[in-house]
């Protein structure tokens, strides 16, 4: 089983969740999320619906706050294996350079605020 980071950003906010923790989920991953502070009770309120229809909490968990104050940890935490990251280029640029040789999955372009 591995650790994954999943960082999304503010557009389409559910949609963006769901596309990273459904594959999570199908290969018995676990993962955690840090949506954007601008909806993150779309992923509360996602996780929520999962953990009663019975997913283990430990399978997925979201994680709130300023990307300055988590963001490094969601990066380089230890026992993270993936990390992966919709958003900006300069920001997906930063992801890459402190994410090392650790797994990365960058889907990159998107205009963000």
């Amino acid at each position: 089983m591995k650790a994954i980071s999943a960082i999304t950003p503010f557009n389409h906010p559910l949609n963006m969740v769901a596309h990273k923790i459904a594959p999570s989920i199908a290969t018995n991953n676990c993962m955690v999320c840090k949506p954007t502070e601008l909806t993150p009770l779309t992923a509360i309120t996602l996780a929520d619906i999962l953990y009663e229809a019975g997913l283990p909490p430990e399978m997925f968990q979201v994680v709130t706050g300023w990307p300055a104050d988590i963001g490094d940890e969601m990066i380089t935490n230890p026992n993270i294996d993936i990390v992966t990251f919709t958003g900006g280029v300069p920001v997906g640029k930063m992801i890459a350079e402190k994410a090392g040789y650790r797994r990365t999955a960058l889907e990159l372009g998107a205009t963000t605020r």
